[in-house]
Parts: structure tokens; sequence; C-alpha cells
């Protein structure tokens, strides 16, 4: 029974040590876009204000 939970913990550490760093990359690619969506859109926006 304690075996079980050692390789089921040990399981949980592994994809956390694999899965944190992905989804920390994909947030920070997530944000990154957006940010460069709300530029152009600003950008989009003061080309239309100035024609």
């Amino acid at each position: 029974m304690f075996s079980l939970w050692l390789c089921v913990l040990g399981t949980l550490s592994l994809w956390l040590s694999v899965l944190w760093p992905g989804a920390y990359y994909l947030n920070e690619r997530r944000l990154f876009m957006g940010d460069l969506v709300g530029r152009l859109h600003r950008l989009h926006r003061w080309g239309e204000l100035i024609h």
C-alpha cells in the first residue's frame, strides 16, 4: 500500500515538474500575444482617427 502511494506521488511530482514550466511558458506567450494584439488594435484605431 505504501509503495503504491510512493509511486503515485512520484508520478505526480514528475507531471508537475513537466507541466508547471509548460503552463508558465504558455501563459507568458498568451500575455505577450494579448499585448501585441492590443497594440495593433490601438494602432488601427489611430489610423482610423487620422484618415
